[in-house]
């Protein structure tokens, strides 16, 4: 059930925007990508699915524009090339099935 808007912020997502180098500084080419991070919802406002939303937003803007925040320059408008995202091992199913991302583990 919907609750009237209090200006309260219950949930939240952040895109950073990164210049990916995919080689040496001789010759290698950069790539723009989008690092998702702080994801995080109050928890009076947890189970409800507004991570979930806004991480599908996210990813949806990184797909259609270049600066991650729904404003295309006018060199490309195609989208971010690639996302990442750095997250506690704990939470790797939760972006595995709502983003399809690959989870890879640190050593």
């Amino acid at each position: 059930e919907a609750q009237p808007a209090t200006g309260e912020i219950v949930s939240s997502v952040r895109i950073f925007r990164r210049t990916l180098s995919t080689g040496s500084n001789n010759g290698g080419a950069t790539i723009e990508a989008g690092g998702i991070g702080e994801v995080c919802t109050s928890p009076n406002h947890q189970r409800r699915g507004l991570s979930k939303i806004l991480l599908k937003n996210a990813i949806d803007i990184m797909s259609t524009s270049c600066d991650g925040v729904g404003v295309t320059s006018g060199k490309d408008s195609g989208g971010m090339s690639c996302s990442l995202l750095h997250a506690n091992p704990e939470f790797r199913p939760v972006y595995n099935k709502v983003g399809g991302y690959e989870s890879v583990p640190s050593k």
